[in-house]
């Protein structure tokens, strides 16, 4: 379950709410907030409990992501779904349209199982190419533009425990010890040398390391390659 059903635009000018099946988009005249744009998309209900969709602001407000349900045949009542599917509406549409992501988005029996970076350019997730929560899965990375994915080694779950570098470039994998550091641009993900904090600015993190002898924790400032 989600933690609510709505999400307000960056600018503070919209305001989305999901519910029986329907994503409605609000704005505020004459004082009150009415519908702008209804239905902008109708999502598969899981029943007994509703499992809502995860609605993510673009920057500049004019759209939306939204990660929801897919209608499967292993969805059970009140049991999370398998598999889900991410849609890009943009304001003023007539609906919102799949991202013809080329792997399927899967939940590992945990929390939810993919991060998505500040622009709203990238989802980094746990996935297969089949759908099937019974069969082997990686972290992929995602291009929420043209749906291409890029394969990295599997190195834990849940990815809600992800953190993106201000400028939407590296991803940090903060519950695998040590943290991993990977790149929108490709190559390994590189390991911390220690437990990473949180970022500083787009290059330089905080992480701590514990002395084995004295317990006492240390910080330290790391830097990634800004090129």
């Amino acid at each position: 379950m989600r933690d609510s059903n709505f999400e307000i635009s960056s600018d503070g000018e919209y305001l989305s709410v999901a519910g029986a099946g329907y994503i409605n988009i609000y704005n505020l005249s004459s004082g009150r907030f009415k519908i702008a744009y209804p239905n902008v998309l109708t999502y598969y209900v899981t029943t007994s409990d509703e499992y809502l969709p995860q609605q993510y602001w673009l920057p500049d407000s004019k759209g939306l992501i939204i990660i929801c349900a897919a209608d499967h045949e292993y969805n059970e009542p009140a049991t999370p779904p398998w598999t889900y599917v991410a849609f890009r509406y943009t304001i003023g549409d007539r609906q919102a349209v799949k991202i013809p992501l080329d792997k399927f988005i899967i939940w590992d029996v945990q929390r939810d199982d993919w991060s998505i970076s500040p622009d709203r350019k990238w989802l980094l997730f746990a996935g297969n190419e089949t759908g099937d929560l019974r069969d082997d899965s990686l972290v992929y990375l995602g291009n929420l533009t043209n749906g291409n994915t890029q394969a990295y080694s599997s190195t834990g779950w849940p990815l809600d425990y992800c953190e993106w570098s201000p400028d939407s470039k590296h991803f940090v994998l903060r519950n695998s010890i040590p943290g991993l550091i990977g790149s929108v641009d490709g190559g390994p993900l590189i390991p911390v040398n220690g437990s990473f904090v949180e970022w500083v600015d787009a290059t330089h993190y905080y992480y701590e390391v514990i002395n084995d002898t004295t317990d006492i924790t240390q910080t330290y400032m790391g830097e990634i390659d800004s090129n």
